[in-house]
């Protein structure tokens, strides 16, 4: 049977991947504390003379900041360094960082601005809503966003724990308001699974992806996971929860069901967004690294739920004995 072998190969990248996020994480806050999110980016593979280049310095400055000895070659990685100090990476890391925060560091030049696809145009101005209106932007964005509609619902949650963070608004309401407005949303595409002929589907779905493939990878995943199904298309593949929901109805699931996995998934989505806006503000470029492990650890962590769910399933399933004549 594969699924052990699986679970145990996911247990065991979520354990790394969960390490590496916290780790990235801690070196992005320290950062963004020294007032330098810049330098959120800086690992411990990276060697004195690329930091001194990629943070406009010089060799000379820099090792003299850290009190490296006169002959330390360049090219020798922090990690190394940190070695020969007896100093855990991670904290050397965050020494360099003090470092290039005494030495302030230059700013980069402003990039020279491209002219914006219209979904980036799109997703700007919303933006600029929420900072404006706030809280009926969200709820509306959030309920399109459910019904499957191209909106930044993502972008603009992490955007609201930012501004909960800074005091602009409260986070209770506007998670609160997240939660209800995206079940909200599931249940208006339940209940049009229900009530539209599979012809007015077939011919109209697609605007939302509402395709016979995605259709048909869902059924799949409905027989296979169930109930899990809909709570990770409510939060690990958002994407596609307008279809499930759709799908869902058509397939007359119990609404009680429905409602409860849609809830949990809301939740887990909500509650992974606005911590990311808690935890990275709206800088997602340097935060790209803690962004990338983040990612990986929730697939990981998605692979050892699912395989060891199955694997309960199928150990309870009694086997099959010839019966005697």
């Amino acid at each position: 049977m594969m699924l052990l072998p699986v679970m145990v190969m996911a247990l065991i990248a979520s354990a790394y991947y969960s390490i590496k996020t916290y780790r990235t994480f801690i070196v992005l806050q320290s950062a963004r504390a020294l007032d330098i999110s810049e330098a959120g980016n800086i690992r411990a593979w990276m060697t004195v003379d690329y930091i001194a280049t990629s943070y406009d310095t010089s060799v000379a400055e820099l090792s003299r900041k850290l009190g490296l000895p006169p002959k330390t070659d360049p090219s020798e990685t922090l990690r190394t360094l940190s070695e020969k100090a007896g100093t855990d990476p991670l904290a050397y890391v965050q020494q360099v960082q003090q470092t290039l925060a005494k030495i302030n560091i230059a700013q980069a030049p402003p990039l020279e601005t491209e002219p914006l696809g219209w979904l980036k145009q799109l997703t700007e101005e919303i933006l600029e809503a929420l900072l404006l209106y706030g809280y009926p932007v969200l709820g509306l964005v959030l309920f399109l966003g459910a019904l499957g509609l191209p909106v930044p619902a993502g972008p603009l949650t992490a955007v609201a724990g930012t501004l909960a963070l800074q005091g602009e608004m409260d986070w209770v309401l506007a998670s609160s308001l997240a939660v209800t407005v995206s079940v909200l949303g599931d249940l208006t595409g339940y209940g049009a699974g229900r009530l539209l002929s599979p012809r007015f589907l077939d011919r109209w779905g697609h605007w939302i992806g509402y395709t016979q493939a995605n259709r048909q990878r869902l059924e799949r995943l409905y027989k296979k996971w169930g109930g899990l199904t809909l709570i990770l298309t409510r939060s690990l593949v958002a994407y596609i929860g307008a279809i499930a929901s759709i799908l869902a109805g058509a397939g007359r699931y119990r609404l009680d069901l429905f409602l409860t996995y849609s809830v949990i998934g809301r939740l887990l989505w909500t509650a992974s967004y606005f911590g990311l806006g808690f935890a990275v503000g709206s800088d997602f470029e340097t935060a790209s690294g803690f962004l990338g492990y983040l990612s990986l650890l929730l697939i990981s962590l998605t692979v050892t739920v699912g395989s060891g769910t199955l694997l309960v399933r199928l150990r309870r399933v009694p086997a099959h004995t010839p019966s005697s004549e």
